[in-house]
């Protein structure tokens, strides 16, 4: 039997590219964006705009799409735009059919863009910039990052045999294992969390190679120097922010949302089966730093295995592992709340193909090092 250790555990197509003309700085990084599939966003503030009236095509000149949404209530509404996409999917709407999934992916695109585009400003670092695409592309995969952390992706999808091949195109990435094939664009690039260093916004999709499955994904990359990429995408808008808004988001990132930062912070606790039993101790040294956490794991016969992710907003916390790690693929998807004189952390921890565990960790503030 496996110890609980043991089964621990992000489309549009962009074609080219528009850089924002609001940096004056010529130290700064320009915020840049996808152009051609939304050819009318000429610069940041036009989001607001383009988000009640942009309508997405599958190509130029073609017919504007309409998804039809179904709502709990069995109703059905065409949405038209991103706003009325949105408010659909607020109120519990959903697309019903294949064929509404298909064109409601269309809205997931270009909704991401318009609503974090506002978000991104100059950077004055980048981890990114005038390196190969190539080095990094890998890093960005969601559906496949397990395999690519393990080395398992072949330089092409032709060659794919019976590992997982990838094609790496400017600014996007293609995997296939021969049963899903995952599209990933970086859409954008800029500085979303206001520490100065260029972030990554990636639209995709995953498609079913063999029958009508598909989804779409999205994902906020980040990267400081040769450190690890690091997943940041609980970060993310689900529609555009007014300055005020964005003003407020980034003091709660620029202070981790309350946790302590710059000091470890040791927590225990127990990790068990989602269907409850006997948990296993776990221990988790916890650094927070401008939203931005890296972790070490201990746990029956493993220990130090490194992870890395952010703090988010509705105090999330993700987690995956550092690429080169020894640590086993696994995401982390916890909340932390304020509990007597420190933090209990409680989520849940899913490692592909060994289902999901729960974990419970607590840690008083004098168990923070400095």
């Amino acid at each position: 039997m496996k110890s609980a250790c043991s089964m621990v555990c992000m489309t549009i197509m962009l074609l080219s590219c528009e850089r924002s003309n609001d940096s004056k700085d010529s130290n700064q990084i320009p915020v840049s964006w996808n152009l051609e599939a939304l050819a009318e966003l000429h610069r940041p503030s036009d989001c607001y705009r383009l988000w009640k009236t942009w309508r997405p095509r599958t190509a130029p000149g073609e017919e504007p799409i309409v998804v039809e949404m179904t709502m709990m209530n069995g109703l059905k509404i065409s949405a038209r735009t991103c706003a009325e996409w949105d408010a659909c999917v607020e109120r519990g709407g959903y697309p019903l059919t294949t064929f509404d999934i298909a064109m409601a992916s269309w809205f997931d695109g270009g909704a991401l863009l318009l609503s974090n585009l506002p978000h991104m400003s100059a950077s004055t670092q980048s981890a990114f910039a005038g390196v190969p695409f190539e080095t990094y592309a890998p890093l960005v995969s969601d559906v496949h990052r397990d395999a690519v952390l393990r080395g398992e992706v072949r330089n092409s999808i032709d060659s794919r045999a019976d590992g997982v091949g990838m094609d790496i195109s400017k600014d996007r990435i293609e995997i296939d294992d021969g049963y899903r094939r995952e599209v990933l664009d970086v859409i954008a690039r800029g500085d979303f969390d206001g520490d100065g260093w260029e972030d990554l916004l990636v639209s995709g999709m995953v498609y079913a190679t063999q029958g009508s499955l598909r989804y779409p994904t999205r994902a906020l990359m980040t990267r400081r120097g040769d450190g690890p990429m690091m997943d940041i995408t609980p970060l993310l808008c689900d529609r555009p922010p007014c300055e005020s808004e964005i003003a407020w988001r980034r003091a709660l990132i620029r202070d981790s949302f309350g946790l302590p930062q710059g000091s470890v912070a040791r927590l225990t606790g127990t990790i068990s089966s989602a269907s409850g039993g006997v948990g296993e101790p776990i221990e988790m040294q916890l650094l927070v730093y401008w939203s931005l956490v890296e972790a070490q794991v201990s746990c029956a016969n493993r220990s130090n295995m490194k992870f890395v992710g952010c703090v988010g907003f509705d105090h999330q916390i993700l987690l995956r592992p550092v690429s080169g790690s020894e640590a086993p693929w696994a995401e982390w998807r916890l909340e932390w709340r304020p509990f007597a004189d420190g933090i209990e952390v409680e989520g849940e921890v899913e490692r592909t193909g060994d289902g999901t565990l729960r974990v419970k960790l607590h840690a008083s503030f004098a168990q923070v090092a400095p």
